[in-house]
This record gives structure tokens, sequence and C-alpha cells, in this order.
């Protein structure tokens, strides 16, 4: 008989059959209960029962490791028993020895392999949920965060945010040390969302831990804030009026908006959160004097307007609006800007115009002034329901200007304007802001011919077109005078684009034989501008840029 056995793994030749040829124990650090025993069962190869084969057992060299038999007769069934107190986390090796009785016996080695490990790790979290409040109109609400701890060993963390575009998480994965936290930063982004409750969700994955997946539920409450009334239009009524509907700009405007006027609520509709129109009674308008309005946003986080005053005259002039005279912008001006006045009784029944044989252009005309915080306006013409006039150079920039229209020695209420350093507006073919620039191309003869389909402007050409808004560039001319000479240097912070290419500038000033602040510029078209009938064309002075929708005809 020469039985032959490697790790337990006995020769068809062998008359001895091991079963199972490996054993293994697996515990927890932390469990108090001892892993089963487990047997070995050996046996003939016929499965008879033999007295004459008998094998001793060898007594295991490491101590966690016990043996039910150390001899017997085949077939033979051995019970093995671990027993991992105090043994430190890690794995550990032994061998069952066998050997069968006889001559040259070669002995049957079984592995026993024991594992003992930690518990399985698990993430904690320090809160499920968080909650922002944001009141429009404030600083953005402060960031927060979430801290990740680990009740075992070390763990990797990943984030996604759900169902939320206003929820950024810039740190979206990490590690936890034992002992140590884990900080997953989190913020919001407010812009362009309307009051309401709302609502996403942060999953935590932990591949590696007990619990794989956590969410974090965030809320975002965002607050009306207090409303702004900026200006009306029309900007005056006149006594008398019937019922009308007035177009209120402003900010923060919403659906739950309420307007009032001298306390008492009137109809509305929000067209946005800039703009409204609310429905004002023939009541407020039987006498001369101001009626109170306000914007309201209901609590939390809402409040009332400052109060606009909204002017009723009788018997003068009632101002309506005062526009840029080229990019028909409201109630924003520049000094130099040449502007229009829409109302009533403004001046005489009939257009008169300006002496242009003059060299200057008066501050009276057809018993029409204009003054800018008392500062009279040179006046280019005038009529009852519209008045061309020229801001002072003088003006104050960066602030309210208070405007007001005099007509045969009646002041009307007076009007505020926001007056900028700079306010770029292009004249129009149309005249009224849009369109078609009012431009000239010069051909290769030197022809000055008006930009339009039958002529078309050309790459390489130069386009001429005319402006106002330039602000003060320099020592200021004086108000009303009419340009006699070009200008002598360009607007260091004047560019023009066309057909979203920025173009050369080869000229920017007066144009001879037109007031001063009436802006002429030539430029080079270039030649990587986009072609098009409607090649949109932008001037930019400082921080103020033209109006959009301005375009001049271009192959």
């Amino acid at each position: 008989m020469c039985p032959l056995a490697i790790l337990g793994q006995v020769t068809g030749s062998s008359p001895f059959k091991v079963s199972p040829i490996s054993l293994s124990f697996t515990q927890l650090s932390t469990a108090t209960a001892l892993p089963a025993p487990l047997t070995v069962t050996i046996s003939t190869t016929t499965g008879a029962t033999s007295t004459a084969n008998s094998v001793t057992v060898s007594p295991p060299i490491s101590q966690w490791l016990t043996v039910s038999v150390l001899s017997g007769h085949l077939p033979i069934s051995i019970k093995l028993a671990v027993n991992p107190t105090s043994l430190p986390v890690g794995t550990y090796t032994e061998r069952l020895q066998v050997t069968p009785n006889g001559t040259n016996p070669v002995p049957i080695s079984i592995p026993v392999t024991l594992q003992v490990q930690n518990p399985p790790s698990d993430l904690t979290v320090a809160t499920s949920s968080l909650a922002f409040t944001y009141r429009l109109g404030d600083t953005a609400p402060a960031g927060q965060q979430v801290n990740f701890g680990t009740t075992g060993g070390l763990l990797s963390w990943s984030a996604s945010v759900t169902g939320a575009p206003w929820l950024n998480v810039p740190l979206k994965s990490g590690v936890i040390f034992p002992s140590f936290t884990s900080t997953m930063p989190i913020s919001v982004t407010t812009d362009d969302l309307v009051p309401g409750v709302y609502k996403g969700s942060i999953q935590v994955s932990t591949p590696d831990a007990i619990t794989k997946q956590r969410a974090i539920a965030v809320t975002l409450g965002i607050q009306p804030g207090v409303p702004n009334v900026i200006s009306t239009f029309p900007q005056q009524i006149a006594t008398g009026s019937g019922d009308l509907n007035l177009t209120v700009n402003g900010t923060r405007f919403f659906k739950d908006t309420v307007f009032s006027a001298n306390g008492t609520a009137v109809k509305s509709n929000i067209i946005g959160t800039s703009a409204a129109t609310i429905y004002l009674p023939s009541t407020l308008f039987l006498t001369s004097g101001t009626v109170s309005l306000l914007a309201s946003n209901p609590n939390p986080g809402g409040g009332d307007s400052p109060p606009w005053l909204l002017g009723v005259a009788s018997n003068g002039p009632v101002v309506a609006a005062v526009l840029n005279a080229a990019n028909y912008s409201a109630n924003t001006v520049a000094p130099g800007t040449v502007v229009t006045f829409f109302g009533r009784g403004l001046g005489p029944p009939s257009l008169t115009v300006f002496d242009n044989t003059q060299p200057l252009i008066g501050t009276t005309l057809a018993a029409t002034r204009v003054l800018f915080q008392s500062i009279p306006a040179p006046i280019l013409y005038t009529s009852a329901t519209q008045v061309g006039a020229m801001v002072p150079y003088a003006l104050p920039t960066g602030a309210l200007a208070s405007v007001q229209v005099e007509y045969n020695g009646t002041l009307s209420l007076p009007v505020a304007v926001d007056v900028k350093p700079t306010g770029p507006g292009i004249f129009t073919a149309t005249g009224n802001g849009t369109g078609q620039a009012a431009a000239f191309v010069v051909d290769a003869a030197g022809n000055m011919l008006l930009n339009n389909d039958k002529n078309a402007a050309q790459k390489g050409q130069i386009v001429i077109f005319y402006a106002t808004g330039e602000g003060v560039n320099g020592t200021p001319p004086v108000d009303g005078s009419i340009a006699f000479t070009p200008a002598t240097g360009i607007n260091p912070t004047l560019t023009v684009e066309i057909g979203g290419v920025l173009a050369e500038v080869l000229y920017a000033g007066p144009s001879p034989g037109l007031v001063n602040g009436l802006l002429q510029v030539n430029a080079k078209i270039p030649g990587s501008a986009t072609s098009g009938k409607a090649a949109p064309i932008f001037l930019k002075i400082g921080a103020g840029k033209s109006q959009d929708g301005v375009t001049i005809n271009l192959k």
C-alpha cells in the first residue's frame, strides 16, 4: 500500500478518499460566538470498513486549531474547531496531518485557513436633509456641507444630483479614513428662479459599505423679496383722463404681486418679473397732484415697494415718455444725447423746428423749453405731442436727473431719468430704433450709396452710419453748437461690430453741418463678417452698447 497525498489531494492509485480536501473558517473580530466546527472524513476508496487500516492524527501546531481525535480506524471522521479569540485581523493557515500506520507511510496533508475580518463598515451621515432659503434681492445664500464618517474601515464615496439643476455639488467623490470625516460642500444657484419651493436630492454611493446608497434631501425656498417700481408709461397723466392701463416697469414682479393706487388694490396683469400693466380708474385723475402706486409681494420674504408717485397734471405740459431718439430706450440718457419727449401740451399745435441758419441751437423755441436739473437744453423741434432736444453736456452722470418741459411759462411735473456716462444708439431708416440702419456704403469711385437691397455692402467697403449717446469725450462742445470741422481723434473706448466681427473704425466724431452730439462713424467691413440681408451691427462706447435689431445689407 503506497498512498500518495499532496495538500490533501490523493492520487487515483491511493486506497484513501479525503472529503473535503481543504477547510476554511471565517470569523468577525467583534463576534463572540465561535465558528461552527467542520468535519473531515477519511475512508477507503471502496467505502468498506477496514480495521486493518488505521491512521494517526498529528496535533496542530497552532493553538487556535483543535481536532476531535488523534487516531482511529477507517473510515474516520475528524472534527476541527477554531478559536480566534485574541487573534488580530488577518489570515491564518495550518495543515492537518493524517498519517497512515504501516510501512513507508505517506502523510495526508489537509490545508486549514482561518480568516479574522473586521466587521463591514457603514457610512455615517451627519444629516439626511438640507434646507436653503433665498429672498430675491438679497445676497446669495451661503453654502452648506455634509460630513461623512465610517463605522469601521476605509470607505470611498461618490455623489450625484437628481432633479435639481440649481443644486451644485462641486466635489463629487472622496475617501473616508477611520476616525476622520470627509466633507461634501453644497451650494445653490438662484438665477432665474421664481418664488416657490424647489426640491432635489443628492445620491451618495458607497459600494463597499453595508448600506450601498444614501439620499440627502435638499430643499430651496425662494422668497419674493420686496418689489420696486422704476418707471411708468405714461409717466404723467392729464386731469380728466378716463380709465386707462398703465405700464409699470420695475423688479421682482410675480404672479402673486399686488398693485395698489392710493391704498386701494387695482387690477393688474404681470407681463414678467420686470413689467406689469395695471388698470387705473378715472376717479384717480379728477384733480391735479399725484397718485401713490405700491407693488406688494406676500410674506414670507415679501413686502411693499417704496411709493411711486404718478403725476396728474392739468392745463399744462404732460410728459408721457423720454426716449433716446436713436434707440428708443426709455428714461436713460447720456450727456450730449439727442432725446425725444412724447406727451400732451408740450408745445405749439404745429411743428416748429430750429433756425438752421444759426451756428447755435437755442434753448427756447416757440415758447417751449426743456430743463434737465434746471439746465436748459437746446431744442431741435417742438409740437404739442413731441419735442426733440439735446441733453446738456454739463449734466452730472451716475444719478437720476429731474426733467421738465415748459410751455408758455407752465412747467410739467418732473420726470426722472437715469444719466449714464454713455448710451449709444444707432439711427435706423424706419426711425423707430430697429431694422435697417440709416447707413451709406462708399463704392470704388468714392460715391456714397444708401445701403439697402439695391446697394448691398460688400466686405472691405466702408460703411457710414449715424448715432448718438457718445457722452463726454475730452473737452465737451458748447451745447447746441453746429460742428464745422471733423474730430482729430477717435474715442478710445469706441468699437464697432459688423456681422459678428470687430471692424476697423476709420472715423468717429461730429458730422460737419450737424449738431454736436450726432455722431458719424466710418468703419471698414471685415472680410470675415457674416453676410446677409440683415447682418447685425453694434456700436459700443465705454460700458454702453447700442440696441439689438439694427442691421445692414451685406453681401
